[in-house]
């Protein structure tokens, strides 16, 4: 009759502690992080909020590219029909880390509910990751997060070694979850 195939994942879980504010946020993310925060906005990096999916896809497209990875023109259609419906319908926000100069570097895509935001996707330019833009535009959306009320970050897992280290450097919990399927 068949069978359930268990994996066990995990994602991780940022606290919005009431009692904590951005500064204390701040200083419970690794110091690699906050160095990199501190940085990027020494060198006049900013961050603003765009509907502009474009530059997700590009910045994207020049990550995937570095990592040797690739993905269909479907799962790119896909995404882009769920960033389209977060940020038409106000349950998404897409940050922009931007030079001084004004051209974008590194962005990330979080949407959220009343008590969670989620972390969906970021990217960044091979260009300007020793710069640590990806760090900047991080911090900014948690501290968003925060400002909207929100409870908790979803960091949508942690199971790449890579990826994985950079979100739990933001001092995240470690949560399991299963992806069950029907063979």
């Amino acid at each position: 009759l068949g069978q359930f195939k268990i994996n066990l994942r995990y994602t991780g879980i940022l606290n919005l502690n009431s009692s904590l504010d951005n500064d204390g946020l701040f200083k419970s993310a690794r110091l690699k992080r906050r160095r990199d925060y501190r940085m990027t906005e020494k060198k006049g990096f900013f961050s603003e909020e765009s509907a502009d999916i474009d530059i997700l896809n590009h910045l994207q497209d020049l990550t995937y590219n570095r990592q040797g990875i690739t993905i269909s023109g479907e799962e790119k259609k896909n995404l882009n029909k769920i960033i389209d419906a977060s940020l038409l319908n106000g349950f998404g926000r897409l940050l922009v880390c931007k030079n001084k100069n004004g051209n974008p570097v590194s962005a990330a895509l979080f949407i959220f509910d009343n008590k969670c935001g989620y972390y969906i996707i970021g990217a960044t330019d091979p260009e300007y990751r020793k710069f640590g833009t990806g760090s900047y535009v991080m911090f900014e959306q948690i501290m968003r997060c925060k400002e909207q009320g929100l409870k908790i970050v979803d960091f949508c897992g942690i199971n790449s070694p890579n990826r994985g280290d950079f979100k739990t450097s933001f001092n995240l919990k470690p949560m399991p979850f299963f992806e069950v399927t029907w063979k």
